[in-house]
Formats: C-alpha cells, sequence, structure tokens
C-alpha cells in the first residue's frame, strides 16, 4: 500500500507540474513549472495569482497530497514506537498535522482568503514532530540499510532548511530559490524513504 501511494504521489506531481500555466514568486510571467522556484502549494492552487486557471493540476496534486497523508504517513506516525506521553504528543500532532493539511489543501482549491503562510508554517512544523518520531527510530532498527540512511538524513536537513528558511522570511528576511528548492528536495527524499520502508507498519 506504502509504496502504491509513493508511486500514485509521484505519477500526481509530475501531472501537476506538467499542467501548471505558470507564475511564481520570483517571476510572476514565467511560464510553465520551475523547478527552483515554484512551491508545492502554487501547484494545490486552482488559478494562479494572475488569473490563469491550473484545476487540473490542483486536482491531481490535492489527491496526491491526501493520499500521501492518509495512506502514506498516518499509519507510521499513530504506530510509532513511543510509550506514554511521547506516543500521545505523536498522534495529537498527527492529527494537528493532518487538520492543517487539508485546511491548506482546501483554502488552495477554493482560493479561500485564509492565512496561508501560518498554515504552511504550522502544518509544516507540527507534521515534523511524529515524522521525526517515526524516523529516529526507523534509523535505530537492525534493518536500517545503508540507502534507508542516506534518505533519512536528506530527509532531516532538508526538512529542516524547509522550514527555518521559510520562518526567516516571515520574520522579514528575503526570500530566495533556496526555500522552495529545499521543499523539493524534502518531498524526494521523503518519497524515497517511504518507498524504502515499504510495508512496515
Amino acid at each position: 500500500m506504502r509504496r502504491a501511494t509513493v508511486g500514485l504521489f509521484l505519477v500526481l506531481w509530475i501531472t501537476a507540474m506538467s499542467t501548471y500555466p505558470g507564475w511564481t514568486q520570483f517571476d510572476a510571467d514565467s511560464q510553465g513549472h520551475d523547478w527552483w522556484r515554484n512551491f508545492l502549494c502554487d501547484l494545490l492552487a486552482a488559478e494562479t495569482p494572475d488569473g490563469r486557471s491550473n484545476l487540473l493540476g490542483s486536482i491531481a496534486m490535492t489527491v496526491s497530497v491526501v493520499a500521501m497523508i492518509f495512506c502514506g504517513l498516518l499509519r507510521l506516525w499513530w504506530n510509532v514506537a513511543a510509550v506514554g506521553h511521547r506516543r500521545t504528543i505523536a498522534r495529537v500532532a498527527s492529527v494537528l498535522a493532518i487538520m492543517l493539511t487539508l485546511g491548506i489543501c482546501i483554502e488552495q482549491t477554493m482560493v479561500l482568503d485564509m492565512p496561508h503562510e501560518a498554515l504552511a508554517l504550522s502544518a509544516g512544523g507540527v507534521g515534523l514532530v511524529p515524522t521525526a518520531m517515526v524516523m529516529l527510530e526507523d534509523w535505530r532498527r537492525a534493518d536500517c540499510t545503508r540507502l534507508r540512511r542516506i534518505a533519512l538524513v536528506g530527509l532531516g536537513v532538508s526538512a529542516v532548511t524547509s522550514i527555518v528558511s521559510y520562518s526567516i522570511v516571515q520574520l522579514g528576511g528575503e526570500l530566495t530559490p533556496v526555500v522552495p528548492t529545499a521543499q523539493k528536495f524534502s518531498i524526494v527524499f521523503l518519497l524515497l524513504w517511504l518507498w524504502l520502508v515499504g510495508h512496515r507498519t
């Protein structure tokens, strides 16, 4: 199921990127998707800020994100090998991360006037809690291969870089391509890790 979800996410993500009409925060006149400059949330939006339709890409990206949450991550988050308060924290954070991420999908798809930056930063930060717990658990497993460890390190570095760089921008720092690029690498390493984890509960 988890590997099928990774495959589905890739197909839908590529579909969303290939149908994206254009526009980035760095260049409003850009055409098509730019790997280094477009955010994942740009693909979720049913309409670009300059009025171009992205309905097909928005639907594809929304379905991929929802599938990844419920079929790829939720079971890992919920069954993290922790006890007592740590497991409670993981599960509460999981529920909050899901609610916030779905909020982003709804806000972008329906073009609602909601605090997008706050939603995105909160979803990323809260979701990192159970993800980090599962990553640490996997690192300690005897069957954790070298490639899985590389994926874990890559995911950890890119995810932290993405959240920190995005936080700096929200505090008044300059927006640079580091932010969307780190986000993309987080997704790539997440997909690689989930594929390698395979059918693990």
